[in-house]
């Protein structure tokens, strides 16, 4: 972790890492939609939501990545012996304002 930096450079650089994850995996999951929406082809379709998800949750590791990186993150989940991986689920984050993402 990088905790022995000053918190602003600490801030700069994480600001740095959301931005470069964001503008990388963000073109590469539209460009798999687009695919997805003007395929016709069902099998192909289900391939490409199959990407779609791969791309996501790689965008999700590389989020906890820099998180863990530049600061001390503390996860409280519930419930999660009754999900079912091959589901899928709503997802209400309950954000206080846009510095509770950071």
């Amino acid at each position: 972790m990088l905790n022995f930096l000053p918190p602003p450079l600490v801030g700069v650089i994480a600001a740095l890492l959301l931005a470069v994850n964001t503008l990388f995996w963000v073109p590469v999951l539209l460009c798999c939609s687009l695919l997805r929406l003007l395929l016709p082809i069902p099998a192909l379709r289900r391939g490409l939501a199959r990407v779609a998800l791969l791309i996501a949750e790689s965008w999700i590791a590389c989020n906890s990545g820099w998180m863990t990186l530049t600061q001390r993150t503390h996860w409280d989940v519930e419930g999660l012996g009754e999900l079912d991986y091959r589901s899928w689920y709503l997802v209400s984050c309950n954000h206080q304002s846009w510095v509770d993402i950071l």
